[in-house]
């Protein structure tokens, strides 16, 4: 029994050993696993960064397609001269800067791989020094998520470390900017859009977007909307050989156009069918569709309804004088305080009250009096200011955008909520 108990302590102390080193052994490193000894030697496909290169040709079953990039950017020149879409080029660009290539070669014929001529991509890629880079891309392999190529013409195949026909096996459209219009969202500046008989022009200054020359304030969101849907707008179709006259585009039934930073862009609209309507920007017509045209063509509901068109959020300070209350203060350090220094605490209340303020700006108004007045500052110039004067007939007072702009009405509950809140 003494000798048993003897061998079931021993058995007891080795298995706390063996408990203690699996539990405190440190984890096995991710490099410190043993390498697959058969697993075939790689190399690195391409040595080039890719702001290198200036010049791509993918020569495949459809033909030759080139881009070249100038000041500007990348375009097409092969086969015919066009905007693209950058981002599927240097899609290309990127992934075969960090390609690898397996050192093995594989038996068998081209078309075995991909690499007859029938199939095949030649991608080239030249640098302004005259530096060439070139590989043939065949198809992918049936598993492992790779893609057969070969070194040069007659060469053997061999598996590149990464899928990659998706990216260069396109027709040329394929590659082609499907923007309607390619402009700058964030510098736009003028927007005129014709409809029919219908016309609106929407301008922006320093204080914002305003209704034609000398009309009200705008809606900024409401203005910003339909920008995004321009800059997001996108050709069903590319009608190569196609007149304009033919498609209605001589005399067009609706007109966009944009002015910002690199000039003036207009976007010419054929009378619209039951699936969309034709469309020119450039040298060649499209197909647009009636999603798009749905949230273009809108000459209307563009006014402003809030009394400041500001981000009250960012307000770094604010002024309020509504008849015999009054509020001034400016952030500090984060922290609100009153005219004396002091911290004010209905600031944001006030703020809140102000955000929530609605405007009429629909009727013909004249400007008299000067009951009170409404400021929010953003830091610096930036800000906006709206007076306030005499009580009107039907009730509200009229007020008037310090930035410009036809006077406009405010009614009694919206001064009454920014009066309880001060």
């Amino acid at each position: 029994m003494e000798r048993q108990n003897r061998l079931l302590t021993i058995l007891a102390v080795i298995l706390l050993v063996l408990v203690a080193v699996l539990v405190l052994a440190p984890p096995e490193e991710e490099g410190d696993v043993a390498a697959d000894d058969d697993a075939p030697p790689q190399s690195k496909l391409f040595d080039y960064k890719r702001d290198e290169i200036s010049v791509v040709t993918l020569d495949g079953p459809g033909g030759e397609i080139r881009f070249e990039k100038g000041m500007e950017g990348w375009r097409m020149t092969k086969p015919r001269e066009t905007a693209i879409d950058e981002t599927k080029l240097t899609a290309i660009l990127d992934r075969f800067e960090t390609l690898k290539l397996e050192d093995r070669t594989l038996d068998g014929k081209p078309e075995d791989y991909g690499l007859d001529a029938e199939r095949r991509v030649d991608l080239r890629m030249e640098k302004p020094d005259g530096t060439v880079f070139s590989v043939i891309v065949g198809k992918d392999t049936a598993v492992g998520y790779r893609t057969y190529a070969a070194k040069a013409d007659g060469a053997p195949a061999q598996l590149l470390s990464s899928k990659v026909s998706d990216l260069v096996q396109k027709a040329p459209d394929d590659f082609r900017s499907k923007r309607l219009v390619d402009f700058s969202p964030t510098s736009a500046r003028r927007i005129r859009i014709v409809d029919g008989s219908a016309e609106l022009v929407l301008r922006k200054d320093e204080h914002g977007w305003w209704m034609g020359d000398g009309g009200p304030r705008a809606s900024g969101d409401k203005v910003g909307d339909w920008i995004a849907a321009l800059a997001g707008a996108q050709a069903e179709a590319f009608l190569d050989g196609r007149a304009p006259s033919e498609l209605g585009l001589d005399s067009p039934a609706a007109v966009l156009s944009v002015e910002d930073d690199g000039g003036t862009h207009t976007l010419k609209l054929s009378a619209r069918d039951i699936d969309g309507a034709y469309a020119l920007a450039g040298d060649v017509p499209v197909r647009v569709s009636v999603s798009d045209l749905d949230k273009l063509l809108v000459t209307t509901g563009y006014l402003a309804t809030t009394v400041l068109e500001v981000q009250t959020w960012m307000a770094q300070s604010v002024e309020v004088k509504l008849g015999d209350k009054s509020l001034v203060a400016s952030r500090k350090e984060g922290q609100w305080v009153d005219a004396a220094g002091k911290p004010a605490e209905k600031v944001d209340d006030v703020l809140e009250a102000i955000a929530q303020a609605s405007a009429d700006r629909s009727g013909s108004l004249a400007y008299t009096g000067s009951w009170g007045r409404i400021a929010v500052g953003l830091g610096g110039d930036k800000g906006e200011v709206v007076s306030i004067g005499d009580a009107l007939p039907g009730g509200g007072r009229v007020a008037r955008d310090e930035a410009g702009g036809p006077p406009f009405r405010i009614d009694d509950d919206t001064l009454g909520a920014i009066a309880a809140s001060l």
